[in-house]
């Protein structure tokens, strides 16, 4: 009997959905879907996600139950990340999503989101005898993950700052951010790059080992990757393993401050909806880039999604 298993990942800017067989594997599933939903959008520290942002999550995981019960899959896992384990009504949103659509969201901590986010990346970029250094730039968190030579994870690292959280606080909406702004968001991203810093070093992680690989997964780094080959349709095969160069992020990043939200959905590569969070998620990718002195990063489309759906493939939860 073959088996089938479905993955959900419930983010803070994007719902994904990954059903595959075991002989197929996460590489080539029977059902693959991207939903940005923008839960993350309206949330405030004493109210919690907003009742928006939660009809429309719930209207997007409505559509991956539709379709779970389609492919009947034999086992099953839906995981909540950063802004669900923040917010003070996350519970109930578990409760109200799993009455509408069956679906039992479970709200992972951030060093288990680092786990499976490493596993699913070093299936696309494997280790090879060098240490690598994996980070997911997410809505609501960026999570980091070193793995050792061997290809065993050393250390996993999660920090509440993502695209969302950075956008709504100091860029505007629909207008291009100012050099003020911009300056104040590197600011505060690089209170959370010397916190990683001072637990790598606890690690024994920092200084880096010579030829230490940088890794990014998630959207930010897919999407410059994309944006960088001009990419008409999205194809996992022109993303994974693509190699971005410091100074050519950099130049993406450039040409993306100077445009409003309207001109930057002209970008080919540019996935709709992303508009208005892909400058927040270029300079945290920058501002690392830079403080660990990497001039190139190696991109995987593979992360927690696929992470997720080889746990249960492999029964190793």
């Amino acid at each position: 009997m073959v088996l089938r298993v479905a993955a959900v990942d419930a983010g803070t800017n994007t719902f994904r959905l990954l059903i595959a067989d075991r002989d197929g594997g996460v590489r080539h599933p029977l059902c693959k879907v991207q939903r940005i939903t923008r839960l993350g959008r309206g949330y405030q520290r004493d109210v919690g996600l907003s009742a928006e942002s939660m009809e429309r999550a719930k209207e997007v995981l409505t559509e991956f139950s539709r379709l779970i019960d389609r492919h009947a899959p034999d086992r099953l896992r839906a995981v909540a990340t950063s802004i669900v384990r923040e917010a003070n009504n996350g519970r109930q949103f578990v409760e109200d999503v799993f009455r509408k659509t069956g679906i039992d969201l479970e709200v992972i901590s951030g060093r288990e989101e680092a786990r499976l986010t490493a596993r699913g990346v070093l299936q696309t970029v494997p280790a090879a005898g060098r240490a690598q250094l994996i980070f997911d730039i997410g809505g609501g968190s960026t999570e980091f993950i070193l793995v050792d030579l061997d290809g065993s994870v050393r250390a996993c690292m999660s920090y509440p700052f993502g695209v969302v959280k950075l956008t709504e606080r100091y860029f505007a909406a629909d207008n291009q951010p100012s050099s003020g702004y911009y300056s104040a968001a590197r600011k505060h991203i690089d209170r959370y790059l010397d916190a990683f810093i001072r637990e790598l070093t606890i690690h024994g992680g920092y200084p880096l080992a010579e030829g230490t690989v940088l890794v990014g997964t998630a959207g930010t780094m897919t999407t410059f990757a994309a944006i960088d080959q001009q990419l008409e349709i999205y194809d996992p095969g022109m993303i994974n393993g693509y190699a971005l160069s410091f100074s050519r992020l950099a130049l993406l990043q450039e040409k993306l401050w100077k445009m409003d939200v309207n001109q930057r959905r002209q970008v080919h590569g540019l996935e709709p909806g992303r508009e208005d969070v892909i400058v927040a998620g270029g300079l945290i990718a920058l501002a690392m880039m830079e403080r660990l002195g990497f001039d190139r990063v190696t991109v995987s489309d593979d992360g927690l999604l696929e992470g997720v759906a080889l746990s249960l493939l492999t029964g190793n939860l």
